[in-house]
Order: C-alpha cells, then structure tokens, then sequence
C-alpha cells in the first residue's frame, strides 16, 4: 500500500510565503508604533513652548 501525499507547493515556497507575511506585519506594526512615537513627540514638543 503506498501512502504518497501529493502537496500543491514546496516547502521552501511555504517558508517563503510565511517569510514575506511576517515581514509585512512587523513592518506594519513599526509603522503604527512610529506615528504614536511622533504624535507623542510632536504633542510634547508643542506643550513646552
């Protein structure tokens, strides 16, 4: 009896894939952390004039 799993993709396209949707969220979150960081900044820039 031969169990053979046919799979649609390779192992290095799933790394791939799973690689490039990482990178999109840290670059997401990076983004949002650095508009809080700047509103902060500007908002206490402004409070000490």
């Amino acid at each position: 009896m031969d169990i053979s799993v046919n799979h649609p993709y390779t192992v290095k396209e799933v790394i791939a894939v799973r690689s490039a949707f990482i990178t999109l969220i840290v670059s997401v979150v990076a983004n949002v952390i650095s508009y809080y960081i700047c509103k902060w900044l500007d908002r206490w820039f402004t409070d000490k004039k």
